[in-house]
């Protein structure tokens, strides 16, 4: 059953990249407006409701409304110079880690659906959030289960902010648990260390503090 994952917007995103890359300046969407779940992939994705073209189409012998829904290349953050980069943490619980990241980056995610979590860092840059329980069926039977390492750290997302004491101060009081203070480091940076709720390094700095 792969409803209510993520995926379609995987792929609408995928999709989206390659085609404003090759020149495309619009793209248009059009689903049946009783599809809620499809009406929500393009609005999650940015994408902006243009029109409802009422009974145009035949669905199951009965005439349905389809909504048109269209996004611009000038509305696009990706470039064709420059890539996006999604980092994509798996996690346990999506919920609890999506509440977790909502309240330490002081924001809320662009893209919140069953399978994905994604929060905008700026400058092309998207850290997202996947439940572990379904990369194996993702990405085949080759994968070591994610689900047996959890809590062994194996990378780490470094954030630098305007106030790294601040941002782990939060970290701190929602449940992670601190693997150093932010104190000055031999590169420059000012920077501490936490263990998020799945066990991921998350280290918040600031240059030359």
């Amino acid at each position: 059953d792969f409803e209510g994952q993520g995926y379609m917007s995987e792929a609408v995103r995928a999709l989206e990249d390659v085609l404003f890359c090759l020149g495309f300046n619009r793209i248009e969407i059009r689903c049946s407006s009783s599809n809620r779940r499809s009406a929500n992939v393009p609005r999650a994705n940015g994408y902006r409701l243009e029109g409802w073209l009422a009974q145009n189409a035949m669905e199951n012998g009965k005439y349905r409304d389809t909504l048109v829904f269209g996004k611009l290349r000038s509305g696009q953050a990706v470039s064709p110079s420059r890539l996006r980069t999604n980092f994509i943490l798996y996690v346990q619980d999506q919920e609890k880690s999506a509440k977790f990241y909502t309240a330490v980056l002081a924001q809320e995610p662009r893209l919140h659906v069953p399978g994905m979590t994604e929060f905008a860092l700026g400058d092309g840059c998207v850290l997202g959030l996947m439940p572990e329980k379904g990369i194996k069926r993702l990405l085949g039977s080759a994968l070591p289960d994610p689900g047996a390492a959890h809590g062994v750290p194996r990378a780490e997302v470094y954030l630098s902010v305007d106030d790294p004491e601040a941002f782990q101060r939060r970290a701190l009081q929602l449940g992670a648990k601190e693997l150093s203070p932010v104190i000055a480091r031999d590169w420059g940076d000012s920077a501490g260390y936490v263990l998020d709720p799945d066990g991921h390094v998350l280290a918040f700095s600031t240059a030359g503090k």
